[in-house]
């Protein structure tokens, strides 16, 4: 995965990885972390978080079931970050 941003409009602050897909006991299985981003917005000087997520392949059920896990993870780290 990767981020890319114009450094002409944003500054880079720091990069983590989330395990809550990949490390966590409610985890996905064995999909990767997610990558955060975090960048300063040059005009404005406001803070963003952009993640980079790896969605689970194919048209199985079982990997559609583990998709939409995904999803309710996605959503609970978003509302996690918003509150910081």
């Amino acid at each position: 995965l990767a981020i890319a941003w114009n450094p002409k409009l944003f500054n880079y602050v720091q990069h983590d990885e989330d395990m809550t897909f990949s490390g966590e006991a409610n985890a996905c299985g064995s999909l990767r972390p997610v990558l955060l981003v975090n960048l300063i917005q040059r005009s404005t000087g406001r803070e963003f978080i952009f993640a980079g997520v790896h969605l689970k392949a194919g048209g199985a059920e079982s990997a559609m079931r583990q998709r939409w896990m995904q999803y309710d993870l996605l959503a609970k780290l978003t509302q996690r970050y918003k509150a910081k």
